[in-house]
């Protein structure tokens, strides 16, 4: 702000002298001087009062001019409620990035979540996938422990197991006559019924040689000798389960079948494509009573038989010559 005065002479004007006062900005006159323009800058907003006076050639100095009453009004920047405003402003731009920053953490930790549940799930279905391969090859008890122990040595003693043993007749003779995909065909459609009918009534599918499926059961101790009378109705389902296949087919299958009770051991061998075993007198008699017996009957030993005479109706006494063992009585089912 600029603020241009004079003063009324008569004599020599060039040489009047001036000195003024900003009332508000400055606490005292300025010196004596000849300008006759004076310059304000950074005033603050507030009321200020102007006066000058002047000091002619010949020392006559006038008394200070009227006052000229100055109002500065202040800029937006300068009130109080725009201070009050921007600080508000910058409470709510920090708040709404907070906001926006919690925002963006609760959807990644919403997306996390969800991956994780993702992954979580998919490793729920690889485990129970794997669980499930496992209990394809082992059985429940024999899985866990070694799920929980894989260095453990896994072999138990059973004393009330039963085993059954069946073949195809003729299987060599079949399979020469037919390609390698209808035989392998064959045999997984006939022993995937073995499967199904073994997992629904409880007995324990060993493992499959060639056209071979043997079966035990009496392997869980809970069982007893109890588990004798499902083995022989299980042998009776796999003829069922062969004349069945044979009407679907138009093939004839026939199966011979053998069965023994008494003590095993049981256990897995290997770390590399391991298998669970059984092993012992009772598992080689059963595959004696199989190899002896006739198409599409049920041959057991005499143990078998004696545990299930009651409740089932057999042949007389067949005298049958058992490697390591002699001579031996069995019966056919009727």
């Amino acid at each position: 702000m600029s603020i241009k005065y004079t003063g009324l002479t008569s004599t020599s004007p060039e040489r009047v002298q001036f000195r003024y006062m900003m009332e508000g900005f400055e606490s005292s006159y300025s010196d004596w001087g000849t300008t006759r323009v004076i310059s304000y800058t950074n005033m603050k907003p507030g009321d200020y009062k102007f006066t000058v006076m002047a000091l002619n050639n010949d020392g006559l100095e006038s008394l200070p001019s009227d006052p000229v009453l100055i109002t500065k009004l202040p800029h937006i920047w300068q009130r109080v409620w725009f201070w009050g405003v921007m600080i508000l402003a910058v409470v709510l731009i920090v708040f709404l990035i907070v906001q926006y920053k919690l925002f963006q953490m609760r959807r990644y930790q919403k997306q996390l979540e969800k991956k994780v549940e993702e992954r979580t799930q998919e490793l729920k279905l690889a485990n129970e996938k794997a669980e499930n391969l496992l209990l394809n090859i082992l059985p429940k008890d024999i899985a866990a422990e070694l799920t929980e122990h894989p260095d453990r040595t896994i072999a138990r003693k059973h004393t009330k197991a039963t085993v059954l043993f069946t073949d195809i007749v003729g299987f060599t003779k079949m399979s020469s006559v037919m390609s390698p995909e209808k035989i392998i065909t064959m045999l997984n459609k006939l022993f995937s019924k073995f499967d199904e009918r073994a997992k629904d009534e409880g007995v324990e599918k060993i493992k499959t040689i060639g056209d071979a499926y043997m079966a035990a059961i009496g392997l869980n101790e809970s069982e007893g000798y109890g588990g004798v009378e499902k083995m022989i109705y299980f042998a009776e389902g796999l003829l069922e389960d062969v004349n069945h296949f044979n009407e679907i087919t138009g093939l004839d299958i026939q199966i011979r079948i053998g069965i023994n009770t008494g003590d095993l051991v049981a256990g897995v061998i290997g770390k590399s494509k391991f298998i669970y075993d059984i092993w012992g007198d009772t598992v080689n008699v059963a595959s004696r009573m199989e190899s002896t017996g006739e198409p599409m009957k049920i041959h057991v030993s005499e143990s078998t038989y004696e545990l299930t005479k009651e409740e089932f109706d057999y042949s007389e006494s067949v005298s049958v010559s058992v490697k390591g063992k002699g001579e031996m009585n069995t019966y056919f089912l009727e």
